[in-house]
């Protein structure tokens, strides 16, 4: 099995917990460090804030090890982000369909508008639903219109566009 590389400081600190006393959290800590990637061992980290007493020793060597992981990786692959932008822009795009769905299906309702009236006594109480449904719909196009804007698509394909760009490159080969 091919042994994990973890930051110098990663390194140095999982060495002296490797002679505290066998039983220890913090051997344990340095055994299981050997085996796991940065990102396990984070994940480990994670649990063990959320299941352990603040005022625990496994919370202690959790808050001494945790600075030392986080910056060594990131949290998220590009091609996750990128991944999760992509869905973004689906969404917005059906967004877009769904509020214009939907204000077809209120104006579609306008025929029987009357049967959503409500002529009170008070004329400040009164709701006529001819009125109610026009507004609805033209709120739902006005939505539609911001949403759709040039602005809005091309800050998600610029976004796009850069979120590609973010990619490990080969460090094999020399710069030119």
């Amino acid at each position: 099995m091919t042994k994990i590389l973890h930051s110098r400081a990663c390194r140095d600190l999982l060495l002296r917990w490797w002679s505290q006393p066998r039983g220890s959290v913090r051997y344990r800590l340095a055994g299981i460090g050997y085996d796991l990637t940065d990102i396990q061992i984070r994940d480990l980290l994670l649990t063990i804030f959320d299941e352990d007493p603040a005022d625990s020793e496994a919370v202690a060597a959790a808050r001494e090890l945790w600075p030392l992981l986080v910056l060594t990786e990131p949290l998220h692959t590009p091609e996750e982000l990128n991944d999760e932008l992509a869905a973004v822009i689906r969404e917005h795009e059906t967004l877009l369909l769904r509020v214009q769905a939907l204000g077809a299906k209120f104006r579609a309702l306008e025929p029987w508008s009357e049967r959503w009236d409500c002529c009170g006594a008070d004329a400040q109480t009164s709701e006529f639903g001819h009125q109610n449904l026009q507004w609805v719909a033209l709120a739902l196009e006005s939505a539609g219109r911001s949403a759709a804007t040039n602005f809005v698509r091309e800050q998600l394909e610029e976004a796009r566009m850069y979120g590609a760009k973010v990619r490990e490159y080969d460090t094999t080969e020399e710069i030119r």
